[in-house]
């Protein structure tokens, strides 16, 4: 499956930039995709350590790693609490994939 982020933190990848680089304004879309991430609340993978809002270091409240997917992507929480609080800049592969789904359905 894909991955929706391409950072370090989100991949253990070190060559590629920090999530604090990924920081941007919000996206014209964010609604829809806040919308597409909601749909899924089937969990596909549970990791036994907390979540971290990688910005402040902080945990995110009590919540474990959850892994959530559509078939094609795959994604955590963490990824949505960074885009949804942070406007955390998405792989511009997944936005399209979420605008033709909205589209096809809207149809």
């Amino acid at each position: 499956m894909k991955e929706i982020t391409s950072y370090c933190e989100t991949t253990d990848n070190c060559q590629l930039t920090s999530v604090k680089e990924g920081i941007r304004k919000p996206t014209e879309n964010k609604q829809i995709v806040m919308n597409y991430f909601h749909q899924f609340d089937n969990v596909y993978t549970v990791v036994t350590c907390s979540a971290t809002d990688y910005i402040t270091g902080k945990k995110i409240g009590s919540e474990s790693v959850k892994t959530y997917n559509d078939g094609v992507y795959v994604w955590t929480n963490e990824e949505v609490f960074l885009f949804d609080k942070y406007d955390l800049e998405l792989n511009d592969d997944f936005i399209q994939h979420i605008l033709t789904k909205s589209v096809n359905r809207s149809r």
